[in-house]
């Protein structure tokens, strides 16, 4: 009857928009609330546990969130990470969200680790400069117009010698100027393997054979592909450029 004489009104809402979404993280952030879980059901594989958290749902019986313990350890690896790529990496922003392809990747965490292996092991291939790896990169990148892989490569490539003019060269898809014979070969190869659908034309390949060696165009491959990878994911989260962040 309280309800009734206050005129109170119930709205349902299935999900809001970005904009309010950011302001409910800014919001939760600000004013330090700290999300109830009410049951953790543990192993990602788990379907009976999993089942029965949604049973909790249906029947009203849950106080606070259900989570199972491999998105906290995804969360826990993500906030952990160091510099991969010889700079350190930021994985949340000003406010404390996360950035890049990590928050996507809670909704995943059986992916996490490995996610993370791929990409920390990308900058340890042999005879693959760091040059020669970045143009790889903005190569993938710009083929895929995948902008915070863009964003976070550029400031990479530059730390590891590459011009800015360069660096804006490659991310319009174009060849930088001023390149080795190597750095050029590979960027080469890079672009046309990211645009190219189908099997790579034999003279594509014996000419980056040439001018590489097969160890170094089989390297180029993995990075090519784990970067595609990497872009296409991105791009389906539609993660954003965030402003004023330090990679």
């Amino acid at each position: 009857m309280q309800a009734v004489m206050k005129n109170i009104e119930l709205k349902g809402s299935t999900m809001g928009s970005r904009r309010e979404f950011g302001e409910m993280v800014r919001f939760v952030r600000e004013h330090q609330i700290k999300p109830v879980v009410g049951r953790i059901v543990a192993g990602i594989d788990n379907l009976k546990g999993i089942d029965e958290l949604f049973n909790d749902l249906n029947e009203g019986r849950q106080f606070g969130k259900l989570v199972t313990p491999e998105q906290k350890q995804a969360q826990a690896i993500m906030e952990s990470l160091g510099s991969i790529f010889g700079k350190p990496l930021s994985t949340q922003d000003s406010e404390g969200a996360m950035l890049g392809p990590f928050f996507p990747l809670l909704y995943t965490p059986q992916l996490c680790r490995p996610f993370i292996s791929l990409a920390s092991v990308i900058p340890t291939l042999p005879n693959l400069t760091a040059r020669m790896r970045e143009l790889a990169i903005l190569a993938t990148a710009s083929s895929y117009r995948a902008p915070f892989v863009l964003h976070v490569h550029s400031q990479i490539a530059h730390s590891v010698g590459l011009s800015m003019d360069q660096i804006s060269m490659a991310t319009e898809g174009k060849l930088p100027a001023g390149l080795s014979t190597e750095e050029q070969a590979s960027w080469e190869f890079s672009k046309y393997l990211a645009e190219t659908r189908g099997p790579l034309e034999a003279s594509v390949w014996e000419k980056a054979r040439d001018s590489l060696g097969v160890e170094v165009v089989a390297n180029l491959t993995h990075v090519v592909g784990a970067y595609a990878y990497m872009c296409l994911f991105q791009n389906a989260a539609d993660t954003k450029v965030p402003s004023q962040v330090k990679i």
